[in-house]
């Protein structure tokens, strides 16, 4: 099924490669690490051993996961995925305005959306209540009876 998305091409003497040099199994096999499986299972989705030893295909798996250069891809597709995941500073900020020049939103609907935008405020530290406490010297004047 995975395969489907990474359009392989099959049955050709000299296969494509990608933008970092990488054959197209191996561009395959560095997305099915990034997607949450492991070096063994990708190893098998993409390359199809036939009657291969457990510890034979371990082995080719940790060789092609080593390889300088579909570890750099991995790192990379990593880091992307992280990226586009997470909202950003402006976002928030994009967010709370579009919502709050909507008059017509349902006020619960509202409610809601801003909370989970202030959480992602608070954790960028955009709300931090900048509270300065400072020490006022303060003189005692004691009188001593005479």
């Amino acid at each position: 099924m995975a395969l489907a998305l990474f359009n392989l091409p099959e049955n050709k003497k000299k296969p494509t490669r990608t933008a970092e040099n990488l054959t197209p199994k191996q561009e395959a096999f560095a997305r099915l690490i990034v997607e949450g499986k492991t070096a063994t299972e990708a190893y098998q989705e993409i390359y199809k051993p036939k009657k291969s030893k457990a510890k034979t295909i371990w082995e080719e798996a940790s060789r092609i996961k080593k390889n300088r250069k579909v570890s750099a891809r991995i790192a990379f597709l990593r880091s992307k995925a992280a990226s586009d995941s997470i909202i950003s500073q402006t976002e928030v900020l994009e967010n709370i305005s579009k919502i709050a020049r909507q008059e017509r939103l349902d006020p619960k609907g509202q409610a809601v959306v801003l909370k989970a935008n202030e959480l992602m405020g608070k954790h960028y530290g955009l709300f931090e209540d900048n509270i300065n406490f400072k020490t006022i010297p303060t003189v005692i004047n004691v009188v001593r009876p005479k």
